[in-house]
């Protein structure tokens, strides 16, 4: 190999894998008019929790379990067999459901426990959650409680 093309393939960029700050964050999938009747029943019928010190008055959370994910709109079927979600429920006995109003829009959020660890958030994001939330700030703060939230969205 002559030297001209030795030096050509030691400029060679390696392609660079985007990090995850660098990789926008989808939009929420929209759920359908059925499935948010459906989430409707679970929000009457469960007992309300205040998971975060600070929560606006258009915004309510309930507890469930892992038997109502099975019931959750599709956006959210593939937690039903997570075992991210299974292990928090072990470990914090509960898992959240939430929603906050905007006028003609509703976010529905589903919230894991844990305790934060940026080692994780990688691979909570690759399951399809936005970020966490810490119970007593907003920023997410290294050993602090709160939740990995995983949310959609109905349009009325």
């Amino acid at each position: 190999m002559d030297s001209s093309s030795y030096d050509a393939q030691k400029n060679v960029e390696e392609p660079q894998t985007p990090t995850p700050e660098a990789v926008p964050n989808p939009e929420p999938p929209t759920l359908l008019a059925h499935e948010y009747q459906h989430l409707q029943n679970i929000f009457q019928h469960f007992s309300k929790i205040r998971p975060f010190k600070e929560q606006d008055e258009n915004e309510e959370w309930v507890r469930i379990t892992p038997n109502e994910l099975n019931f959750l709109p599709k956006a959210f079927a593939h937690l039903h067999n997570d075992m991210r979600a299974l292990t928090a429920y072990r470990k914090f006995n509960h898992l959240i459901l939430g929603r906050k109003s905007y006028g003609e829009h509703v976010d529905i959020a589903f919230g894991m426990p844990d305790v934060y660890a940026v080692c994780n958030e990688e691979a909570v994001k690759t399951a399809g959650f936005v970020g966490f939330q810490n119970c007593d700030s907003e920023k997410p703060i290294e050993g602090a409680h709160g939740y990995w939230l995983l949310i959609a969205t109905y349009v009325s």
